[in-house]
């Protein structure tokens, strides 16, 4: 009998390299996800330690000079962090793009390996039968041989 071959081994083989890249890229994404958060983060940081400087002069006189100047950062601090929280929200639905193509790779290469084990049970309850026929003919071959041998005697 011949030996295994899944026929599909070959696609099966494309879509297991194809996940490794989805998970190259989710990961990718992933970080640069979090690249987005923590620059949000320090801008609010900024922002808010903007706020704490005029804040904690600690009895110090505040000049005109900084708090016009504080007056104008602000608002450009806060367009930066709107501007931020977009770029955090689109990197997270580029990583949810990512993760659901991640994801479908995964279940196409799933219902190949399913479908080549299932192949492969296949194929052993056929080689099984096929070793069995063969013993089944060694060992009427043998009798028959023992009763014409026994019968010339």
């Amino acid at each position: 009998m011949k030996r295994f071959r899944y026929r599909l081994q070959t696609k099966l083989n494309v879509v297991s390299r194809e996940e490794s890249m989805a998970k190259a890229e989710l990961a990718r994404r992933q970080r640069e996800y979090l690249k987005q958060v923590r620059l949000l983060r320090a801008w609010e940081q900024e922002l808010e330690s903007t706020y704490d400087r005029l804040r904690s002069k600690d009895g110090a006189v505040t000049t005109v000079h900084e708090i016009i100047s504080v007056k104008e950062y602000v608002p450009v601090l806060r367009d930066r962090i709107r501007w931020q929280r977009t770029k955090v929200e689109k990197a997270q639905e580029e990583v949810n793009r990512a993760r659901e193509r991640l994801y479908e790779i995964m279940k196409e290469r799933k219902a190949l390996e399913k479908l080549k084990d299932r192949r492969w049970k296949e194929y052993l309850v056929e080689f099984r039968k096929q070793e069995q026929l063969v013993l089944d003919e060694v060992a009427m071959t043998r009798f028959w041989r023992g009763r014409t041998e026994g019968s010339k005697k």
